[in-house]
């Protein structure tokens, strides 16, 4: 190789240059070391952050965690407190109130005790005292036949006396004209003086030793009533069937329809069948059996022999049920319209009267009717002397309703050869009429008004004509014209506008 050898100053100048141009280049590879250093420490740098950060954020992940299990623990603790706190208090509140029903049912015991103790003592001396009335009446009846006897005797004595002595006296007369020869002439007899009437004291005491009785027959069905109540407690199967039949009955009485479509009376004929049903299975009932001789008057109890007298209790309840309904309802349907009481005035004798409420061949459990009415409207039988002077619409209504339930059921006729028998005769309708006419004239008020223009109404006194004829007609006539003619009240001129109404519908007047 061939070198070509430069002068010094060019040599020099190139020797500057390469040493310059490695100074540049050391200095270049040294920056960029540099810069690659300072690199690597900022990526190192932020490698060291990014691994802090995380840490942290590891680290208050992990205390968030533990603050939050501890919370939840916390929760748990307090929520276990609380229902354990929750339970006892419950477990306090259930003792508590097992202690007080405890005591509660101690006392309600006890109060059940004195009170079925004092019933006891109540109905004891209800009892004794209804006994003494009762005996009081008998001793008084007695009485009063006894001088009703000696009084017969005495006038009997005296009818006696005198017709001897009017005998003695013809005798004579005949024999001085005799002896006189003259022409006879006609005898005068001396007419006998007829018995007095009965004292009206007497009869009044003998029309309320009746009504006494009655009413003491109806104490003795509300007796009967409570007795049932109280058996019924301890057989809960006999309650639910006590109470559906009461309801049922009740029900049934309420659906009762006036009307003449063979619809009508299709349907209440069922009704009163299904009734008859209902007390055909209490009567067979061999629970609670009673004496049926406490349920008539004492003048029909002799009629039962013992073999024949103890009968069902629910069954002497569920018809006294019959008896109560039916009365309400009339209260209800016949309290404007009279007439309305026709189909309640059917069911009462078709039940009272059938062969199922015979017992010892006897009709008498019929008493237990006429005692409700007897309780509710005792002017139909006399007793004038307990009612009210005025009246409200509400009592108006209702005197109204029995009254034309009354008449419903005593008017009542039966065809001939039917086995049913109306336990209920219209003699009964007769007493009710002729009693209130006959009232005194101090003692008469605006009740027996009500009660003889519900029983005067034209679709009854057309019965009653039926029944009794001219006989009937006179009564009405008595009723309708006279009784009300010296009183000028409302209630009295609703009674004398009857004679227009009779002359319009029945073509009856009154001469």
């Amino acid at each position: 190789m061939t070198f070509v050898t430069m002068p010094a100053s060019a040599s020099q100048e190139q020797l500057e240059d390469l040493h310059l141009l490695h100074r540049d280049r050391e200095r270049s590879t040294k920056r960029k070391l540099d810069e690659a250093l300072e690199e690597k420490e900022r990526t190192h740098r932020e490698l060291i952050a990014n691994a802090s950060a995380a840490h942290k954020r590891i680290r208050l992940n992990a205390e968030r965690t533990r603050e939050l299990f501890r919370l939840q623990r916390e929760q748990e603790r307090q929520r276990a407190e609380q229902e354990e706190q929750l339970r006892l208090e419950q477990v306090k509140a259930e003792l508590a109130a097992r202690q007080r029903q405890a005591e509660f049912d101690k006392e309600q015991q006890e109060r059940e005790r004195i009170q079925r103790e004092h019933e006891d003592l109540e109905r004891r001396r209800r009892l004794d005292e209804e006994r003494r009335v009762l005996e009081r009446a008998q001793r008084e009846e007695q009485e009063r036949q006894k001088r009703q006897k000696q009084e017969d005797e005495r006038r009997a004595a005296e009818l006696a006396a005198t017709r001897a002595q009017a005998a003695k006296d013809k005798a004579e007369k005949d024999a001085a004209q005799n002896r006189r020869a003259t022409n006879p002439t006609g005898v005068h007899t001396q007419q006998v003086p007829a018995p007095t009437e009965a004292n009206i004291t007497t009869l009044l005491r003998a029309r309320k030793t009746q009504h006494v009785q009655y009413l003491a027959l109806h104490k003795q069905l509300k007796e009967l009533r409570k007795s049932m109540a109280e058996f019924a407690k301890r057989d809960q199967a006999f309650k639910q069937w006590m109470g559906d039949a009461r309801r049922f009955i009740r029900a049934k009485v309420g659906q009762m329809i006036d009307g003449t479509s063979k619809e009508i009376k299709e349907g209440n004929l069922d009704r009163i069948k299904e009734i008859r049903a209902v007390l055909q299975q209490a009567l067979q009932t061999d629970q609670h059996y009673v004496d049926i001789r406490h349920f008539v008057i004492p003048a029909h109890q002799g009629q039962y022999p013992d073999d024949k007298a103890q009968v069902s209790g629910l069954f002497i309840y569920l018809l006294n049920q019959v008896s109560k309904s039916a009365m309400s309802q009339m209260v209800e349907d016949a309290g404007i319209k009279p007439t309305k009481a026709e189909p309640l005035g059917l069911l009462v004798t078709s039940i009272f009267g059938h062969n199922l409420i015979q017992v010892a061949g006897q009709l008498h459990l019929a008493d237990i009717h006429l005692a409700k009415y007897h309780h509710e409207c005792p002017a139909l039988f006399g007793i004038y002397d307990i009612l009210p002077k005025g009246f409200t619409s509400e009592y108006a209504e209702k005197m109204t309703g029995l009254a034309a339930g009354f008449a419903a059921t005593t008017l009542r006729k039966y065809p001939p050869g039917l086995r049913s028998k109306n336990p209920f005769p219209s003699s009964l309708y007769w007493s009710a009429l002729a009693r209130i006419v006959n009232t005194p004239p101090a003692a008469i008020t605006d009740t027996l008004f009500i009660v003889l223009k519900a029983l005067l109404d034209p679709a009854y006194a057309a019965k009653f004509i039926e029944e009794y004829g001219n006989i009937g007609i006179l009564l009405l006539k008595r009723a309708v014209v006279e009784f009300p003619a010296s009183s000028n009240n409302v209630a009295a001129m609703s009674i004398k506008v009857m004679a227009d109404l009779y002359a319009k519908k029945l073509n009856l007047r009154f001469v």
